[in-house]
């Protein structure tokens, strides 16, 4: 009998954003409820940035901005790039992500829990806690980035790659992964590896985590 195909990982796949024309804008347009809508904004610093539930932003880009805080619960980000941004927290729970960049930005926390995340790319950042809880993931990636905490419990996720990250602690428990490339990530500790199905993962690093796996299986090692 002829040998099953062997299936492949698919990677997360992304449409290029193209912004067009944007209006330079200042401070004052990130207070709430502001439209934000084609703006730039560049090297501003706010101690609190709101965006509107109700308005959202897209087709923005925001180039040195920091912030104590940024806040995006239940916001809607669309077709936005993000460079050299610096926050200490984000509240982005239910917070709806769609074509969206960050690029060489800092995150101290980023609750963003239970939220929707599709076509998202994090390119050289920094981050702290990032908590993805019960969060659905397609299309998103995590380049060259270091994360001392990723949090995908309960989340549900589909083509998302850790490409050359390194991540102090994982958190998989009650999650449901496909496509998900853990490949070229240096992980220092995973929790909740009988969660792993659907990760894909490289020889090195399996021969790293054995020692858990035969731990968590109940399996003595004795030669």
């Amino acid at each position: 009998m002829p040998r099953p195909a062997r299936r492949t990982t698919i990677a997360p796949a992304f449409d290029q954003i193209i912004l067009g024309d944007l209006r330079p804008a200042d401070a004052s347009e990130l207070s709430d409820g502001t439209v934000i809508d084609g703006l730039q904004f560049d090297e501003i610093t706010v101690d609190e940035w709101r965006v509107d539930a109700r308005t959202g932003l897209e087709s923005s880009l925001f180039r040195g901005v920091v912030a104590d805080r940024w806040e995006i619960r239940g916001a809607k980000v669309a077709e936005t790039i993000v460079e050299r941004g610096d926050f200490t927290t984000t509240s982005g729970g239910r917070a709806r992500m769609r074509d969206v960049e960050v690029r060489d930005s800092r995150f101290g926390a980023a609750e963003l829990f239970g939220s929707k995340l599709n076509s998202v790319r994090f390119t050289r950042c920094k981050l702290g806690y990032v908590n993805l809880r019960a969060t659905e993931l397609t299309n998103v990636a995590f380049v060259d980035c270091t994360i001392e905490d990723l949090d995908l419990m309960e989340a549900v996720a589909d083509r998302v790659a850790l490409s050359g990250s390194r991540i102090g602690a994982l958190h998989l428990t009650g999650s449901t992964l496909t496509n998900v490339d853990l490949r070229g990530a240096d992980l220092t500790e995973i929790v909740g590896l009988d969660h792993l199905r659907g990760a894909t993962i490289s020889t090195d690093q399996l021969m790293a985590l054995a020692p858990a796996m035969a731990t968590g299986m109940g399996i003595r090692v004795e030669d």
